[in-house]
Formats: structure tokens, C-alpha cells, sequence
């Protein structure tokens, strides 16, 4: 039996699907065209797939010789997208195509979050993170709240202000001389004219 990819096992293992064969022609001059056996046009990965559905194939004229490349490709093919004369003048020459299948109604492989509220997302985020870092070596820190309130709220803020004072110091760093800050205050100082700030205001202006 032929091995299919872990994309389609993944499109198949679905409980519902409606599944349809999209077509991708990329031209060397990196333009796109793009199709389908749906019913409907759509956009996937930001380009457009036209529905095949939509196009009349040609009749062959009887006079044409089937076994003559040339005129069974410019018969087959003939819609508002693909002429023709493009194929014949070599326009699709050295082009790339991809095939592949693809469940219209899962455009964007997030319908395995389908009815999963943001509270549990978020909570699977925090556990893949914390297992990640597990599994680097990285330590873990799980801070709880007994209430979720103004009173502990800053009791946490107050506890990070304290741990961003402390790890500056460990670093080597002055964790209270801000020069960004004290560059942006400097500047809304002057541009509000406060008094004392008369000669930068005139400077900033300047800039402006």
C-alpha cells in the first residue's frame, strides 16, 4: 500500500470533510495561477483558487489530429486563465505545478479548536511552555494567586518590581538609571513648553 503524507492522514482522521484538489502553477517569472475542483472559488495561503467547475473545457474540432501535441494541448486547455497561444509560445515552459488535497471547509487548520474556550487554550500554552522548558533544562516558576484582586494584584506587581531591581543588580546593571525614559521625558517636557525647558523646546521643534 502507497504511503500517504502526515498532512492528509491528519485531512482523513477528521470526522467530517469536504475534501477537493487544488492545482498551483507557478511561472518562473513567479506568478501564480491557481485552481480547483471545487464548486466555489476560495482563498488558501493567500491566493485565489478558481473553481474549475466554472470553465468550459473546448470542443476539439474533428479535423485535428488528436496524437499532435501541439493541438491537444491548445484544446484541452482554453479558459480566461490559461490561452492557448500562452501555452504554445512557451509561457508554462519550465513551470512548477503542485497538486494536493485539502479540506475546503478547514481553510485554515484551526477546526481542531472548534468549541475549546480561550481559558483552555491558554492553559494548554501554559503547560506546552512549561514542559518545554522542562525539557531544556530550564527552570520552572508557577506563581498563584489566592484571590484574583486588586489587593493581589499588587502584591505581584510589587513582586516583579522587586525581582526586575534584583536581577538588574545581578547582571550588573543599574536597574534605576533609565536613560530611555529619562530621553522621552525630556522630550515631552519641551514639547509641552514647561517652564526650564524653553531651550530644548526650541531644538525639538526645530526637528519637527
Amino acid at each position: 500500500m502507497k504511503d500517504i503524507s502526515g498532512n492528509l492522514k491528519g485531512i482523513i482522521n477528521q470526522e467530517v470533510l469536504n475534501l477537493v484538489r487544488c492545482w498551483k502553477i507557478t511561472l518562473e517569472n513567479g506568478n501564480t495561477l491557481c485552481f480547483t475542483t471545487s464548486n466555489e472559488d476560495f482563498v488558501y495561503q493567500n491566493e485565489k483558487y478558481n473553481s474549475i467547475s466554472a470553465y468550459e473545457i473546448s470542443n476539439l474540432n474533428a479535423n485535428i489530429d488528436i496524437n499532435d501535441d501541439s493541438a491537444e494541448i491548445s484544446n484541452l486547455i482554453v479558459n480566461d486563465l490559461i490561452k492557448d497561444s500562452d501555452i504554445l509560445s512557451g509561457l508554462y515552459n519550465n513551470a512548477k505545478v503542485e497538486i494536493f488535497i485539502i479540506d475546503k471547509d478547514n481553510l485554515d487548520g484551526l477546526n481542531y479548536l472548534a468549541e475549546k474556550r480561550i481559558d483552555n487554550v491558554n492553559k494548554m500554552a501554559e503547560l506546552g511552555t512549561c514542559i518545554a522548558h522542562v525539557d531544556g533544562g530550564v527552570p520552572n516558576m508557577k506563581i498563584e494567586l489566592p484571590q484574583l484582586n486588586e489587593y493581589y494584584l499588587g502584591q505581584l506587581l510589587y513582586f516583579f518590581e522587586i525581582a526586575c531591581g534584583i536581577s538588574g543588580y545581578l547582571l550588573g546593571v543599574n536597574p534605576f538609571n533609565q536613560p530611555g525614559v529619562e530621553a522621552y521625558k525630556k522630550n515631552m517636557f519641551a514639547l509641552l513648553e514647561k517652564p526650564g525647558y524653553e531651550e530644548e523646546s526650541k531644538l525639538i521643534k526645530n526637528k519637527l
